[in-house]
């Protein structure tokens, strides 16, 4: 499949050392085996897709800047995903690419009110799908947001919440997925997330943050086969 991965990072932010999300999201696929064509798109720089049919779907990254933020670049790619949206094409929106998709197309975004959501914690799923598999009780991620979608856009189904995160997980029409959570983040770029953000946060917050790190691996490779397994449910060509 070809499976673009629209990179929602600036430049600016990318720390030193640190591989690019859409390497990180490559080396998800292929822990589970999956070797296809992942070619990606500058958006902060103005690279989008030169039309909605030039990959058979597409996934939209993390970011340290806000979905309300006033960029020239959010508008563009919001547009982009109506126009995704409108002709039935396959996307995927990880953290500010939950958020943007639902911003798009109808809901909300703000600050949380109690702040900060920052390591590991629990996903639960309130509405198990067929390409839910392999299934387990409950799910652990890695989490790093301060924003969360408020109102889900219209027709959006609810399908997982997280602890101080309600709208965690949703789908819109079986053809958008979206996850606040972060599959694709290894243990080593949260900790060095969590040291950069420590200035901003309060000390039993940072403390903490840092602990869930050590507790044990997060389930990522079984979200991983999560959204490849939604994707080839549309149809998507896998």
């Amino acid at each position: 499949m070809r499976l673009g991965l629209l990179d929602t990072v600036p430049p600016a932010y990318y720390l030193e050392g640190e591989q690019s999300d859409p390497d990180k999201f490559r080396q998800l696929f292929a822990a589970i085996g999956i070797d296809h064509e992942f070619p990606h798109y500058e958006v902060t720089l103005g690279q989008l897709p030169p039309a909605v049919a030039a990959c058979d779907a597409y996934l939209i990254t993390g970011s340290p800047v806000s979905v309300y933020d006033d960029l020239p670049w959010i508008p563009r790619l919001e547009h982009f995903v109506r126009q995704c949206y409108e002709a039935g094409k396959p996307l995927v929106g990880i953290c500010f690419g939950h958020q943007v998709i639902a911003q798009a197309l109808g809901g909300s975004v703000a600050k949380a009110a109690q702040g900060w959501l920052l390591g590991l914690h629990d996903l639960k799923i309130i509405e198990p799908k067929a390409w839910m598999v392999p299934q387990k009780a409950v799910y652990s991620l890695y989490f790093v947001n301060q924003d969360q979608v408020v109102t889900l856009p219209p027709d959006a189904e609810w399908l997982g919440c997280s602890p101080n995160c309600p709208y965690a997980m949703f789908t819109i029409k079986d053809r958008v997925l979206c996850l606040q959570a972060h599959p694709e983040q290894p243990v080593s770029s949260m900790r060095t997330f969590t040291n950069v953000l420590k200035p901003h946060l309060p000390a039993e917050l940072y403390r903490q943050a840092l602990a869930s790190l050590e507790l044990h691996q997060p389930d990522a490779t079984i979200i991983g086969r999560w959204i490849w397994q939604f994707l080839a449910s549309y149809g998507a060509k896998p």
